[in-house]
């Protein structure tokens, strides 16, 4: 990976540097831009929207303490414009351009979640079917409610799969399938299994062909590849340290740590369908102007239209359809969702009657507090969803 350190070395490095690139973050937000060179087809209103942006968002992550961020904007289910701040690798002071890539998190759930239906709509997949019938050592469970998960309730986050577990520690259901909301990516992880089962394929193939490629997402791809050493961006916790998310610790682990992963997350895949995308924010605008105007992967407007029913009621304000959260808000109904793996923290949401969206990515365990702001800007706010990530805890 792109100049990873040793847990040794970042521990004797410690988070000094870290700190120095925020006087180079603020020289950069004095520095004059020239937002034509990232615009591409805008309205006298979003262009002022756009240099009011450039203008202060390095503020915001001085402020914030974010060293890198990127961001696309997405008006009439068109790419408008795409920018990237602050810096990739605080020591060597990479700047975040617009093809820097940032790990997804679990922004990568959506975009498997649109996979997933596409394979329900040839024939392979039922989304009302027990997940046991296809594949039986899928869902590890020794609970007879486990027979009841379906591929519909592991997109809804009503499988009653828990979202992590200690080391070591067997599965166990949280609550009887189907009763409620509670968000697992321990059930997408289960789904994979049964996706790779049924096309013979590996995440990384199935989502290639599937997704990425229709949607000419070149920059993109679940798992690590080795043009990434020079693109992709290095993560910050909150303090300033160079950091890992799980991924990074998976890719960075000795044959011994492997094996212990494996003993004791059996279930457990790299790259994972949960979080094993890595992707740039003209990317990722790319899927969901999909979503918002469908053309490349060509799935059905019936079943398209099913990512955006309500499956379970969360709030009186939020509800969860397949794969996204659902949102009623003052600029009418919308689809989110966040990221969050540690050092790598994003948000996306798109407004499905305005064609509108946006998407944040950023390195750095501090990236809420930038995106919180920047949300209710580009898409007329408020959003109950941004408080409810805020407070929500799996």
């Amino acid at each position: 990976m792109a100049n990873k350190f040793t847990r040794r070395e970042v521990l004797q490095r410690g988070g000094g540097a870290f700190f120095l690139s925020f006087d180079f973050l603020r020289r950069l937000g004095e520095t004059k831009i020239d937002p034509s060179r990232s615009v591409k087809t805008a309205s006298d209103f979003d262009e002022d929207l756009i240099k009011g942006l450039i203008s202060a968002i390095p503020d915001l992550m001085n402020e914030k303490k974010v060293p890198g961020l990127s961001i696309g904007l997405i008006r009439d289910a068109k790419l408008i414009w795409t920018y990237g701040f602050g810096v990739a690798n605080v020591d060597r002071k990479t700047s975040v351009t617009q093809d820097t890539v940032f790990e997804a998190a679990s922004l990568s759930k959506p975009v498997f979640a649109l996979a997933v239906l596409k394979l329900c709509e040839n024939g392979k997949l039922d989304l009302e079917r027990p997940l046991k019938d296809y594949l039986p050592s899928a869902i590890p469970i020794d609970d007879s409610r486990a027979k009841l998960i379906t591929a519909k309730m592991v997109l809804s986050h009503t499988s009653g799969l828990p979202h992590g577990r200690p080391a070591g520690t067997p599965i166990t259901l949280r609550f009887t399938p189907g009763e409620k909301f509670a968000y697992s990516a321990t059930g997408f992880q289960c789904l994979q299994s049964v996706v790779e089962h049924l096309t013979r394929q590996s995440l990384t193939d199935f989502m290639k062909s599937t997704i990425l490629n229709p949607l000419l997402m070149e920059n993109s791809n679940f798992g690590w590849v080795e043009k990434y050493k020079e693109s992709a961006a290095d993560g910050y916790w909150g303090d300033g340290d160079f950091g890992l998310s799980g991924n990074g610790e998976y890719l960075e682990a000795t044959p011994e740590e492997l094996a212990k992963i494996k003993k004791d997350f059996p279930d457990y895949k790299y790259p994972s369908a949960a979080a094993g995308l890595y992707t740039t924010a003209a990317d990722y605008c790319k899927f969901l102007i999909e979503l918002l105007q469908p053309q490349r992967v060509r799935l059905s407007s019936a079943m398209m239209e099913k990512i955006f029913q309500p499956q379970v009621q969360v709030t009186d304000a939020i509800s969860w359809g397949l794969g996204w959260g659902l949102e009623k808000a003052k600029t009418g109904e919308a689809f989110w969702h966040w990221g969050d793996w540690g050092v790598f923290r994003n948000f996306a949401m798109a407004v499905r009657s305005q064609k509108s969206g946006v998407i944040i990515l950023t390195n750095s365990f501090n990236g809420p507090k930038v995106y919180r702001e920047i949300v209710p800007k580009v898409l007329s706010g408020p959003h109950p969803s941004l408080s409810w990530v805020a407070q929500y805890r799996p």
